[in-house]
C-alpha cells in the first residue's frame, strides 16, 4: 500500500486534548490514523479489512480495539441468521 503524507491544522485546545488522552504510547499521527479507521468502519465507508489496513495494525488487534469500544466488528442481523438457517435446512 502506498501512502501520502498530509498536513492538517488544529486549534491549540484540540491538540492539547489529544495530547492529554490516556493512550500516551501512541503518537498523535497514529491516534488520528486509528480514529479515522474506526470512524470510517462505523460509518460503513470501508470494510473491516480496509479499516484494519488504514489503522496499520493486525485484524485481530483491530477487532480487540473495537470490542473494547463496544463496537461490533460484524454486522450480523436477523435476516442473515434466517438465511443461514434456511440454507442449513436445505431450503
Amino acid at each position: 500500500m502506498s501512502t501520502t503524507k498530509i498536513n492538517i491544522f488544529l486549534p491549540d485546545d484540540v491538540l492539547y486534548e489529544i495530547k492529554s488522552m490516556p493512550e500516551n504510547r501512541l503518537t498523535i499521527e497514529k491516534r488520528f490514523q486509528m480514529n479515522m479507521a474506526i470512524g470510517m468502519f462505523v460509518s460503513k465507508e470501508v470494510s473491516l479489512a480496509k479499516a484494519t489496513e488504514i489503522a496499520g495494525i493486525t485484524l485481530a488487534k483491530f477487532i480487540d480495539i473495537l470490542k473494547e469500544l463496544q463496537i461490533p466488528s460484524i454486522n450480523y442481523n436477523l435476516e442473515m441468521l434466517e438465511d443461514d438457517l434456511a440454507f442449513c435446512k436445505g431450503k
